[in-house]
């Protein structure tokens, strides 16, 4: 789904009339075993749509999560806070990336 305006998701669709989709909803089009990358955006509890947290998506994908964060100040922390939002609902992740910074591990 692509929306004119850089803003939240949520708050660009209800600007253009438009919904976004449910978790499941999203989640029943993608064809089973089949390679899948998912781009979300903010963190796992960031609105998906109107009614639900972006962790619905993840949950309804039943796929391992890459979490990729900005190597801006505060980045530790936000990488921190989604994997413990992760861990805390049974999500696996199974890498963390930081754009920018290589070598590191």
């Amino acid at each position: 789904m692509a929306l004119r305006e850089p803003v939240a998701p949520p708050l660009a669709a209800r600007h253009e009339g438009r919904v976004i989709p449910s978790a499941h909803e999203i989640a029943s089009v993608i064809p089973a075993g089949d390679a899948v990358l998912v781009e979300t955006f903010g963190s796992p509890f960031s609105s998906l749509n109107e009614t639900e947290l972006q962790i619905e998506l993840i949950r309804a994908l039943a796929l391992p999560s890459v979490l990729v964060v900005s190597s801006a100040l505060g980045a530790i922390g936000r990488a921190l806070q989604s994997r413990s939002a992760l861990a805390g609902e049974g999500l696996e992740l199974r890498r963390v990336g930081v754009p920018g910074l290589s070598g590191v591990r």
